[in-house]
């Protein structure tokens, strides 16, 4: 099952209508690369900020160079995909993914002094709350 996908009902969805055929029929629909599916989209092409959240604390807890050698390939495989979908994200959750992932990324280049995790926790859309709430 894909990732993201968007699929097309049958004629009707309505619950008595249950015994309609919804079988693909390729004279009825362009040819799909997916029968059934409306669009897949490729997930491998979207920025999620999840994985370089668990690199910048990986990065943070363990102080191992691995982890910055990591954070530099993802960076360089998100340069290269933002740059190819020619600068703009396609609409507003697209963009809030891109500005999720860029402040990992900030946080895992930038030096640990500067965002302490004992004196800050980092919410799950990157923004920084500093502990004890004062």
């Amino acid at each position: 099952m894909p990732q993201v996908f968007s699929m097309l009902a049958c004629s009707s969805a309505a619950l008595d209508n249950m015994d309609e055929d919804c079988s693909f029929d390729p004279t009825v629909w362009r040819k799909q690369e997916y029968p059934g599916f409306e669009v897949v989209f490729d997930a491998r092409k979207l920025v999620r900020p999840e994985v370089i959240q668990s690199v910048f604390y990986m990065w943070r807890l363990t102080g191992e160079r691995k982890w910055l050698n990591v954070a530099w390939e993802m960076w360089e495989s998100v340069d290269k995909l933002v740059r190819t979908v020619d600068g703009h994200a396609r609409d507003d959750e697209e963009m809030r993914m891109v500005v999720q992932t860029l402040k990992y990324f900030y946080l895992v280049f930038s030096s640990p002094s500067e965002l302490s995790l004992d004196e800050w926790v980092i919410g799950n859309d990157g923004h920084a709350f500093r502990v004890g709430g004062a």
